[in-house]
């Protein structure tokens, strides 16, 4: 079965193409319930348009760093086709703080490490001048 761009239905394959996406990861998110494919013929998975389009949604999500178990909450939580701002934004806000949480620990961890790196590299300079004054 072939699509283009006016069939609203895509395989497996022609979906990982699309989005980039492994058929691993495209099976992960059926096994996790977060998309339904039909199966069709040789028990090949068949994609609706609105599979299809929660797929572009789960990996908006995941790009941003949200995990499977928020991308579900999100998808339980709407109705006709559309995602709970209230509960969508909620999740995304957490995201964000997490986000800035570990920005603000790698800044620490970036100073850390120059201060060592900067201590190290006087102490060598020090030593080199220590040598050689004995020379």
């Amino acid at each position: 079965m072939s699509s283009d761009v006016n069939n609203e239905e895509m395989t497996i394959v022609e979906l990982s193409e699309k989005h980039n996406v492994t058929l691993r990861t495209l099976r992960f998110y059926e096994q996790k319930k977060l998309v339904s494919p039909r199966r069709f013929g040789n028990n090949q998975r068949i994609y609706s348009r609105e599979n299809v389009e929660k797929i572009d949604f789960i990996i908006q999500c995941r790009n941003i760093g949200l995990g499977i178990s928020s991308i579900k909450k999100i998808i339980e939580s709407a109705s006709e086709g559309f995602y709970c701002p209230v509960t969508l934004a909620d999740e995304i806000e957490k995201q964000l703080d997490n986000l800035n949480d570990e920005a603000e620990s790698i800044k620490a961890k970036t100073e850390a490490a120059e201060t060592w790196l900067n201590k190290i590299r006087d102490d060598a300079d020090s030593d080199m001048r220590a040598s050689r004054s004995f020379s």
